[in-house]
């Protein structure tokens, strides 16, 4: 059923179907209309929802229950295009973007070994590691 096929894609990546519709630009409700129906999306909908995941549409609307089908993960096309506009808002240079990561890198590693290696960063602590990579990048807007 294109449901469960849909919600396992929106569990590997870590969110909800309701959001998926919506960032896909579907109506909020169409999952539970593909839940309680077995209706399967056609057409330009179907491509939105593939290219939203990163799969293929033969994937996507594969029928059948193999084991190797029914564990796909979330592997988009490019996960750094991915992490730009979530964080960013758009797509940057390769360049840039290696300068953004060397950065993080350092501020993370500098947090890490501020916290001890073995415990993870609190909420605050990772607004303050975002906090210092834009106060990085503000410095080199002026340099």
């Amino acid at each position: 059923m294109f449901y469960d096929r849909f919600k396992q894609l929106c569990d590997a990546k870590g969110i909800s179907v309701t959001r998926a519709t919506e960032e896909i630009g579907l109506a909020r409700t169409i999952g539970t209309k593909w839940k309680t129906t077995g209706a399967t999306p056609r057409g330009e909908t179907v491509l939105k929802i593939a290219e939203y995941f990163g799969v293929s549409v033969a994937d996507l609307l594969e029928d059948d229950n193999d084991d190797a089908t029914l564990n796909m993960t979330y592997e988009p096309k490019n996960r750094d295009a991915d992490l730009q506009r979530a964080l960013l808002g758009h797509t940057v240079s390769k360049e840039t973007w290696e300068k953004i990561r060397t950065a993080a890198r350092e501020i993370a590693s500098s947090e890490e070994n501020a916290r001890g290696s073995n415990s993870k960063p609190t909420l605050a602590e990772v607004k303050e590691m975002l906090q210092s990579l834009n106060d990085y990048f503000d410095s080199q807007k002026t340099s």
